[in-house]
Order: structure tokens, then C-alpha cells, then sequence
């Protein structure tokens, strides 16, 4: 089945026949397998492939996700399926704990929100024989179907309040309004509306004007319930260090989620794999005929995996955004504000690009022993760290400290940005509810040894993924984390020190988490602390 996309005729979704399903849309009464521990969530019943009931099971890319969470907090799930509108409504009334959805401001007033668990593009939908809309405010003064309550709702009211709006119980139901001709067109998450064109075998509708950004979906839960929060974003952490997220992605949306727009950075991407596969393969062959060469063998494999993650995650993301805005500025029916808007998104994601490959060269040089050691004030790092963060009003501090004024430790001159980088990290993997993540900085020292830890008790990391994150790139959750905490583990580790992820309390993360480094003083004699030179969790 073809679906046309701006005009030209494509092969849509395929990877979409891998789950087709006759979506149910009636009321079902949901079973639990232990009530007194169930994790109560509610589901869109008709959103396939995001969630869906079929044949008394929850299906779907957000149910395999709930799934996963709910297996981490050793608790099962009730499903509870309805119509969006009435799962909404069931989470605001306290009827469920949980549903997935977009966040929003509005939206944030009334619930709380994990962390982003996908970003949501939502897309146009017209016959195949309409014209004429080549950007979202020309639906002015049409009929345009969409879910009640539901983002695209709110996103259309947004960005075209002329259109004559068309409340449906699905979009499966918007699509279907389109195909017969009652409605212009239909306002739609993309995959949920090619799903129903797939399934349901409507030859002749085609997706029009730009991509939406639709923001990003969480998991939500009633405002203040804490408790559960950060047991959801425990569990999510622990799903994206496993790996075990791609693989759902991957289940539900095909390895290349956005494959249409994503043709020149998957041949790209294969270029770089290609590459990479020839310079391992070359310096293996030659460790073979010089031992000594194995270490830059391992020192290589590192960089290429580190190098493997940033295309597995943002610089595949980034790249899809920039070929989707360059292709509408090409595009000689694009009007000029729209190529404008395009121009400013395609800046963007080169902005984001640089701030990546400029993480990736620092990790790279700090490796490769290309900065050299200084004695640094420790107070004066301590000091210039703390105010940086603390202008941009994401904490709050508690500062405790022997007297450090005349304490130097050796380090390379990038030990300022670890610092900071640990404080940031925090604030951004904290609950969004909380308005000044609280940090705690403390500063203790011995003959050869500074120790500094950073710790929140709102912040807390499963035992399993603490090592992960000093060593390997998960993923980036916002722009001002960079390549998260392994450029801090580069960094301490070019100073000669030590880095580790710690729990506050011994054997229990959710009491929060503590990062600790440890700095040489300088002195001719160096005592080793009692743990080896490396990253440790607890």
C-alpha cells in the first residue's frame, strides 16, 4: 500500500505491517494478577502502535515500556482502557496512577511527569485529490478531525485557531473521516495515523504540510506523588542502560524510526560503521605483531563504541531534523516564513551537533593524555562552579568544607566543567515537579587526597546503570548535558584522580545519589586510597 507524501507516492511504515492488529474500541474490564501491588494505568484503547487493547492485553510501544518500569518496582500492572479523553480524565480523578502522554505547561499544572520516555511528530492528513496546504495555518476555515483532549487538540487550536475542529473518540477515527470524505483533513500523531491507513487499507490519503514537533511524551502521575515518580524514572534508567528500550523502539518503529527523512544519515551512519570496522580491523592486525600496541587497541574500541552511542542516539535525531527542514527549504512551494522557520530548526540542530563533537573531542583528547597537570586553587574552582550553576536557578546549595583556602590539587585545567557538569547532571535527571533541585557539596581532606562529593537526595540511580553512566553515552535528556557523565569521567581520570557513583545510603539508591571524586594534593609521596584507581558503584 502507498501513501503519498508531499505529493510524491511512497511505500509508508512498512516496518508498521509487522504489528498489524484490529484495533478494539469498546470499554474492557481490566484484570489484575495481584491487586494489593498493582501499578493502576490507563490506556488509550484505540492508539496503535503507541497503545492499544486487542484480545484482552495491553499492546503497544508505551505498554512494553509501563511493562518494563512496572517489572523494575517488582509490581504488576491493572489496565485500565478507555476512550483518551476518559483515561484523562481517570488520572485527574484519581481512578489510575498512571498514563502516558504529552507533556505540557498546562499539563504540568495538574500532573507530575517522568523523564521523556519518546518525542512525538505530529503530521496532516488529507485525500489525495486536496491541494493547497502546504503549511498547518492553511487549515483555516476547514474541517480538520481530531482526538479529544488529546496534543494534536491543543496543538491545532495553537497553531491554526480558524480551523473548524472535528472532536473524535480516536485518530483512527479521524483518519477514517478523512478517507470517506466527511472532514479536510485530520490532525494526527504520524505513526497512529499511518497505522490506520495501513490497517484499515485506504489506498488514496496523503500527509501534507511540514512536520509538527508534537513535544515529548513521559509517563504521567498525580501531582505530588513523588514516591511513585522516582521509582518510574528509576526503572526507565535502568531500561535505557540495559539497552532494552532500543529493543522496543525498535519492536514497534523499525530500527530508523523517521526513515523517510532519514536516507542521508543512515548512509552516513553505515560510511562511519564501515570506517570504524576497517580501523579496528587495522589496529588489531597490528597489535598482533606488537604487544605493546594493545592498549591503544582498547583505547581505540572505547572511542569507537562511545562514538557508536552518539549515532544510536542524538546525532541520528539531529540529522533527521536537519534533512526534514533543508528538504522544505527546498522545496519551491515552501512560502518564505516557513523557510525561515526551517532555516532557524536546521541552526539549531548544527548548534546541538557542535556541542556533541566538541564533548566527543574532549573525551578523545583527555584519553589520549594530551592535557597537561597544573596545581589549581581547589576553592577557587569550587567557588567559580558553584556560582555558574547557581545563576542559571535550577538549585539550591549546602556548602560543607574543612578549610580549603590554601589547598591546591593536581588537575587539568578542564576540572572546573566535571564539577559542573555532575551539578547540571543532577538537576536535569531530577523530578521536573521540583522547582530547585537541593545539592549538597562537601569537601574533606587528608595528606595526598581532596575528596569532593556532590549529592542530592532527589536524584536517584539504580545500582546496575551507575557504572554505565561514567563509562558509556545514554542518551542525551537535554542540551546542557552533553555527552552526560563520561566526559567527567574522562576529565578526573586525566587529573590523576579517582570517580565514583555512590549511594547516600549504603545499599539503598533511592535515598539519593552521591558522586565522588577524589584529587591529589600535590606531595612527592602518594598514598593510594583503599579502593583501585577506576569508576565503582556501590
Amino acid at each position: 500500500m502507498n501513501v503519498i507524501v508531499n505529493g510524491t507516492r511512497l511505500t509508508v511504515f512498512g516496518v508498521v505491517l509487522l504489528f498489524r492488529a484490529t484495533m478494539l474500541t469498546s470499554t474492557v474490564t481490566p484484570v489484575p494478577v495481584r491487586a494489593a501491588e498493582a501499578w493502576t494505568v490507563a490506556l488509550d484503547e484505540a492508539y496503535a502502535p503507541h497503545e492499544y487493547w486487542e484480545n484482552e492485553s495491553a499492546k503497544g510501544f508505551n505498554t512494553d515500556v509501563i511493562r518494563y518500569v512496572a517489572e523494575s518496582m517488582s509490581r504488576d500492572v491493572v489496565w485500565v482502557p478507555l476512550p483518551w479523553a476518559k483515561a484523562y480524565q481517570a488520572l485527574q480523578n484519581g481512578t489510575v496512577e498512571s498514563l502516558c502522554m504529552a507533556r505540557t505547561p498546562q499539563r504540568e499544572l495538574i500532573f507530575d511527569f517522568s523523564q521523556p520516555i519518546m518525542n512525538l511528530t505530529l503530521r496532516v492528513f488529507v485525500r489525495g485529490d486536496v491541494s493547497g496546504i502546504i503549511d498547518i495555518s492553511e487549515l483555516a476555515n476547514r474541517t480538520v478531525a481530531v482526538e479529544a483532549d488529546d496534543i494534536c487538540e491543543s496543538k491545532l487550536n495553537e497553531l491554526c485557531p480558524d480551523a473548524v475542529v472535528v472532536r473524535v473518540d480516536s485518530q483512527a477515527e479521524a483518519i477514517r473521516l478523512v478517507a470517506e470524505g466527511e472532514v479536510t483533513a485530520a490532525f494526527c500523531n504520524r505513526y497512529a495515523g499511518a497505522y490506520a491507513i495501513i490497517e484499515h487499507s485506504y489506498s488514496d490519503i496523503k500527509m501534507v504540510a511540514q512536520p509538527i514537533d508534537g513535544g515529548i511524551r513521559c509517563i504521567a502521575v498525580a501531582k505530588g506523588n513523588l514516591v511513585l515518580l522516582g521509582s518510574i524514572n528509576a526503572g526507565l534508567n535502568e531500561m535505557v542502560a540495559t539497552g532494552e528500550y532500543d529493543r522496543v523502539l525498535e519492536k514497534w518503529f523499525g530500527a530508523y524510526p523517521f526513515a523517510e527523512e532519514n536516507q542521508l544519515m543512515l548512509r552516513a551512519a553505515m560510511v562511519t560503521s564501515f570506517v570504524a570496522l576497517l580501523a579496528v580491523f587495522g589496529i588489531a592486525t597490528m597489535a598482533t605483531w606488537n604487544r605493546s600496541l594493545s592498549r591503544r587497541v582498547n583505547h581505540a574500541t572505547s572511542k569507537l563504541a562511545l562514538l557508536g552511542d552518539l549515532f544510536r542516539h542524538d546525532l541520528r535525531n539531529i540529522g533527521q531534523c536537519m534533512y526534514t527542514s533543508l528538504e522544505l527549504v527546498a522545496d519551491e512551494t515552501t512560502d518564505e516564513s516557513t523557510k525561515e522557520s526551517a532555516i532557524q530548526t536546521a541552526l539549531s540542530a548544527v548548534q546541538r551537533a557542535e556541542r556533541l563533537t566538541s564533548d566527543f573531542s574532549m573525551v578523545e583528547s583527555m584519553t589520549a593524555g594530551k592535557h597537561p597537570l597544573v596545581e589549581t586553587p581547589l576553592k577557587t574552582i569550587l567557588v567559580s562552579a558553584l556560582a555558574e550553576v547557581a545563576l542559571e536557578g535550577g538549585a539550591t546549595f549546602e556548602f560543607e568544607s574543612q578549610d580549603i583556602s590554601d589547598t591546591n590539587v593536581i588537575a587539568v585545567s578542564a576540572l572546573k566543567e566535571a564539577i559542573t557538569r555532575v551539578m547540571r547532571f543532577m538537576v536535569n535527571l531530577a523530578n521536573s515537579s521540583i522547582a530547585k533541585v537541593p545539592i549538597s557539596v562537601a569537601v574533606s581532606l587528608d595528606r595526598d587526597w581532596a575528596t569532593l562529593v556532590i549529592s542530592s537526595k532527589v536524584v536517584c540511580i539504580p545500582d546496575d546503570v551507575k557504572e554505565g553512566l561514567l563509562r558509556r553515552y545514554l542518551g542525551v535528556r537535554t542540551p546542557v548535558v552533553g555527552l552526560d557523565l563520561s566526559i567527567v569521567h574522562a576529565i578526573v581520570t586525566a587529573s590523576r584522580g579517582l570517580v565514583t557513583i555512590e549511594n547516600i545510603v549504603p545499599g539503598d539508591w533511592r535515598k539519593g545519589v552521591a558522586v565522588k571524586m577524589l584529587l591529589r594534593i600535590p606531595h612527592k609521596r602518594i598514598r593510594m586510597p583503599g579502593f583501585r584507581m577506576g569508576s565503582r558503584a556501590d
